[in-house]
């Protein structure tokens, strides 16, 4: 198993969520930029406003999309904080916010619910009840004159297609037995929107302690020939397949997940998989991870490996990790080593000694990094590093929040025999004051990297560097969300600036609109880039248009070069029927070196997907590939693949 930093333009779509009702289930989905079948995993890590610890939601496939649901006892207070993660095939992840998802996350307002507006029939809320399949009904104090405006949820899961609502009243009768135990109603109107409630009822019987399965079972067979052998055909040539599963559901009172994604489809053979439990008192995550720990040793290295998080009492909560992170391991990821990784243990305890008002965090990690390198000047090393930190948070007056850390880096060096070893004890140090204001939230920090502190397995720690930087975003719930992130460092006797900026627009009846700039430095690739970003979507009839162009351009400190790619890219899909779609995308980029087009490359793909029965679909297509590479005519290729999916889930 292997994870990269994704280096594509795939991105997470998701409309950040703004508003949420007190006590009321939560559903948070999202999509991918390029297409969701990519997509093995997804899961939504949220908290309290007043909370240092996230806690883990998996995600299910659901059409088109991943979502997930906040159980309702943790929809409570002033507000709830989240991030998305999926994990895509490739062995890249994708999160949402782009950057620094847990320390900047989105921030959801929590409003109370407004009560009466309707009544109970059956079951009484609170009742205990036999029946196995209860005809559930409530009526309606005031006539509801759209139906489309109500939506009806059984233990979160949306059942209003299935229900007979009228003006007074809606009724229920599930086509299967429930199972013993709680469950859930809750309804919402969709015109108003803190017009929601729910009731609670019981069926006689023992709790299973295995419940509320599902699962996606997908296998992909594609036949690809092209003109070449070049190194950078996407695909392998013949017959290869591609399968994935996924299963997930409640074990013992803990929801779990597990899936496995084996893809012989482009280039390499790979296998991935998962098992995750989570609950409110232990949670387990085994395979493909992403853990996070803190801004200056471990905040969010893809890594292979487990992490446990145990909430032995409400103020006490301890972390372990121990995983593997590899950054470049084959030909077409490496910038200059052949295999560059990172072998890490971690612990770390958090504890609150005044509830909602102040936290502290200690952690220790020990990381044993090695590097090689077959070029002319023959690289082997081994690093084992030792990292303590301590850092604090606290709930100020007025709904600000300081935040502290303070790291120590003790290193040693074996070059070998040769070159001998190199022994370093360096610290760092980041302090920040942040604040939200109803939809509004900022951040302002200030960090200092000491010239020798090292933090194998977070490869975007630059070392001696000092600076300030700040961030905001703003969302509005009728449709519009911005972003900024802005620093400026002083490194090597010099200044370097940073900036992300993403704006989104969603207004009813319009197309869709998405900006974005960036500019970073990428200390473990020995690179600096920036680029921008437009793309719009919209949805017209049984039609589903969107369009994306990106600029980037890269300048790659080894030889002072600069490499500049500008791509396009659309997508049409076309619903026939309820069953039977149709979609067509396009890709092309371009490569520069010194303003000259040097590689272009051009995608075409098409794909009719017919629903076979409720829980069987089945697609078939052609993609067609074009590469040609202007200083390196070896390299060129035309690639023809013809594929077929069949999809099972439950």
């Amino acid at each position: 198993m292997a994870m990269s930093i994704n280096a594509k333009s795939d991105v997470v779509l998701h409309t950040p969520i703004v508003f949420a009702v007190d006590g009321i289930e939560l559903i948070i989905n999202a999509s991918t930029s390029s297409n969701i079948n990519t997509v093995v995993r997804g899961i939504v890590f949220f908290r309290r406003i007043n909370e240092s610890e996230y806690i883990s939601q998996p995600m299910i496939r659901s059409g088109d999309s991943y979502e997930a649901t906040l159980p309702a006892r943790y929809v409570t207070g002033k507000a709830i904080e989240y991030y998305i993660t999926l994990y895509i095939s490739d062995g890249s992840v994708i999160t949402s916010p782009a950057q620094n998802p847990a320390s900047m996350p989105y921030a959801i307002i929590i409003m109370p619910a407004t009560q009466g507006w309707f009544e109970v029939l059956y079951p009484e809320a609170n009742s205990v009840i036999k029946e196995k399949k209860p005809e559930i009904t409530a009526s309606f104090v005031e006539p509801i004159y759209s139906k489309n405006d109500i939506q009806i949820r059984l233990d979160g899961k949306n059942i209003t297609q299935d229900c007979e609502i009228t003006e007074y009243f809606f009724s229920y009768t599930p086509k299967k037995d429930l199972s013993s135990g709680g469950h859930s109603i809750t309804l919402i109107n969709l015109s108003k929107f803190n017009m929601a409630g729910s009731w609670q009822f019981f069926i006689e019987g023992k709790e299973k302690d295995f419940q509320d399965f599902y699962g996606i079972m997908s296998l992909t067979w594609q036949y690809a020939d092209a003109d070449s052998e070049s190194k950078y055909l996407l695909y392998n040539k013949g017959s290869s397949f591609g399968i994935l599963g996924q299963l997930g559901g409640k074990i013992l009172n803990h929801q779990f997940d597990s899936w496995i994604n084996r893809n012989a489809l482009y280039g390499r053979e790979t296998i991935d998989l998962g098992v995750g439990v989570y609950g409110d008192k232990f949670t387990i995550n085994v395979g493909d991870i992403f853990p996070t720990m803190s801004k200056l040793t471990l905040d969010g290295m893809p890594a292979v490996g487990a992490e446990i998080t145990i909430k032995p009492y409400d103020r006490i909560t301890f972390q372990i990790f121990g995983a593997e992170s590899r950054l470049f391991d084959d030909d077409k990821d490496k910038f200059l080593f052949d295999l560059l990784n990172s072998r890490f243990t971690a612990l770390k305890a958090s504890a609150s000694p005044i509830k909602d008002k102040w936290s502290i965090d200690i952690s220790y990690l020990y990381a044993k990094n090695n590097a090689s390198a077959d070029t002319d000047l023959s690289i082997d090393m081994e690093k084992r590093n030792n990292i303590i930190s301590i850092g604090t948070k606290v709930n100020l007056p007025a709904q600000f929040i300081f935040q502290s850390e303070w790291s120590r880096s003790d290193n040693k060096t074996d070059y070998g025999e040769e070159f001998g070893i190199d022994t370093n004890i360096d610290q760092a140090f980041s302090a920040g004051i942040s604040k939200k204001i109803k939809a509004f939230s900022f951040e302002a920090f200030y960090i200092d990297v000491g010239d020798n502190f090292i933090s194998e397995v977070n490869p975007f720690i630059e070392i001696g560097r000092k600076g300030i930087g700040i961030s905001g975003q703003y969302s509005y719930h009728r449709g519009l969300f911005t972003r900024l992130e802005y620093t400026r460092y002083y490194h090597d006797s010099d200044f370097d600036n940073q900036m992300r900026a993403n704006t989104s627009i969603f207004l009813s009846g319009f197309p869709s609109l998405n900006l974005g700039y960036y500019q970073q430095r990428l200390p473990y690739a020995k690179y600096d880039v920036r680029g921008a970003n437009i793309g719009s979507s919209y949805k017209i009839s049984k039609f589903d248009i969107s369009v994306n162009s990106s600029w980037s351009n890269s300048r790659f400190w080894v030889d002072e070069t600069d490499r500049n790619i500008l791509s396009l890219s659309g997508r049409i899909n076309y619903n026939i029927t309820k069953n039977t779609s149709i979609s067509g995308n396009y890709y092309q980029y371009w490569g520069y070196k010194s303003d000259i087009i040097s590689s272009l490359q051009r995608q075409f793909s098409f794909e009719i997907q017919q629903n076979i029965a409720r829980k069987h679909s089945l697609g078939i297509g052609f993609k067609a590939v074009i590469y040609k590479d202007k200083n390196n005519i070896t390299s060129n290729y035309n690639e023809k693949i013809l594929f077929t999916k069949y999809q099972y889930s439950f």
